[in-house]
């Protein structure tokens, strides 16, 4: 929670309104509820993001499994891939971004209320051959999931590329939800057990079917 808020105090005067992700003439197209976002999900209306109006958002990607690698500098690689209104009011939206650079991707979603920005979440990356470590998809609700896996070494460094036969990693389900301050809440969480995953079962198989 600390990371978000300190984002957020970052961003005073820049990228504080909706209409600072889209460019002028750009139409928002809004995807209906439930929505999953498996792998090979294409985007609906990829509109590019005006890197110089959200300098002060996490916007990177990670060249390792574990998350820890960043891919810095990486406005300019930033789209808008999916836009969604909530189904319990006071004007509230959800725009996922999406940076996608080379053979990495990461997906951030951005909460809005009233058209002003209010708090920001990591909802997955992966790599273009489909190893995903955090996927996530929001039901009819509005209520969110975010399932990730967990290398269980911590200090493990594996990178997307490395031809790895397996690795040991946790499930993990979050379940959040925007409050009435238009703040990502979590809710509950379920840890599974740890077990072997090989490379062609972490590019087979979305993470909550694992």
């Amino acid at each position: 929670m600390f990371s978000v808020v300190f984002v957020l105090m970052g961003l005073m005067g820049m990228a504080q309104d909706l209409k600072d992700l889209y460019p002028a003439g750009a139409e928002a197209v809004i995807t209906p509820l439930p929505f999953d976002c498996a792998k090979g999900t294409p985007y609906s209306n990829p509109v590019p993001i005006d890197g110089a109006k959200v300098k002060g958002l996490p916007f990177y990607s990670y060249r390792d499994l574990n998350g820890t690698l960043k891919n810095t500098n990486e406005e300019a690689f930033a789209s808008v891939f999916r836009h969604f209104r909530l189904p319990q009011g006071n004007n509230m939206e959800i725009v996922v971004v999406a940076i996608e650079r080379f053979e990495y991707m990461r997906y951030v979603m951005l909460a809005f209320k009233n058209g002003s920005l209010t708090d920001c979440l990591e909802a997955g990356f992966c790599s273009n051959d489909d190893i995903a470590m955090k996927q996530w998809r929001i039901n009819e609700k509005g209520c969110i999931q975010i399932s990730s896996l967990k290398l269980d070494d911590v200090a493990q460094q594996v990178l997307f590329k490395d031809d790895f036969g397996a690795v040991k990693a946790y499930r993990l389900d979050e379940i959040y939800e925007v409050n009435a301050e238009g703040k990502f809440k979590r809710l509950n969480k379920v840890e599974y057990d740890s077990k072997e995953y090989t490379k062609e079962e972490l590019m087979d198989k979305n993470i909550w079917s694992s």
